[in-house]
């Protein structure tokens, strides 16, 4: 489960450093991605990835806002 987390974690990283704008928090995402969407660009199931999230949410990287819309709370400099 670790490496699919690691995977999850990357694809949100590169698609807030692309599309996310900033906020409080961190970096919103403004993209509505399914989970199955997600599962099929990192080649896992939609079960998978929804377990990946929710670790992470649980690590406080990543949360809801009001909107629905994931925060990445944690994004390294580059």
């Amino acid at each position: 489960m670790r490496r699919v987390e690691e995977r999850v974690r990357g694809f949100l990283e590169m698609l807030a450093q692309d599309y996310g704008q900033p906020c409080g928090n961190g970096l919103r995402l403004n993209l509505r991605l399914t989970h199955q969407e997600m599962a099929s660009a990192l080649s896992t199931t939609r079960v998978t990835v929804i377990r990946a999230i929710g670790l992470l949410r649980d690590e406080g990287w990543l949360k809801m806002d009001s909107q629905r819309h994931l925060v990445i709370a944690h994004l390294p400099r580059r």
